[in-house]
C-alpha cells in the first residue's frame, strides 16, 4: 500500500512547480505570437487547454502545500 501511494505521489505531485512553469512558457509563447498575427483555431485550443492544465496543476500544488502544513 505505502509503495503504491509513492508511486502516485510522484506521478501527480512531483514537481509541479516546473510543470507549471513549463506550462507558463507555452502559454507566454502563444500569447506572444497571438501579439503578432493572429491564432488559428487549433492554437486558440492549445492555449485553452494549457491554460486549464496550469490551474489543475496550480490547484494541485496548493492542495499540497496545504496538506503538507497540517502535518506539521
Amino acid at each position: 500500500m505505502k509503495k503504491g501511494l509513492k508511486l502516485w505521489n510522484s506521478k501527480y505531485f512531483v514537481d509541479l512547480d516546473k510543470q507549471c512553469k513549463d506550462l507558463m512558457v507555452n502559454i507566454n509563447e502563444l500569447d506572444l505570437k497571438d501579439e503578432n498575427a493572429n491564432l488559428c483555431e487549433a492554437e486558440l485550443t492549445r492555449r485553452r487547454d494549457l491554460v486549464n492544465d496550469f490551474w489543475k496543476m496550480f490547484e494541485r500544488n496548493e492542495s499540497l502545500v496545504h496538506q503538507k502544513a497540517r502535518s506539521k
